[in-house]
């Protein structure tokens, strides 16, 4: 991934897994035993780390 601003969606990952072979990867490799916490803060929602 280069510096700066990075806005790819899991969708589109999944729908072009071949393009984007290294996020597929790590997204397949996600752990999902944890839940996302998740906030609302000023009318955004945030993930919480």
């Amino acid at each position: 991934m280069d510096e700066g601003f990075y806005d790819l969606k899991p969708e589109e990952v999944i729908n072009n897994f071949k393009k984007f072979k290294k996020e597929y990867e790590r997204i397949m490799k996600s752990d999902l035993i944890h839940p996302i916490d998740i906030m609302e803060n000023k009318g955004k929602w945030l993930i919480l780390d």
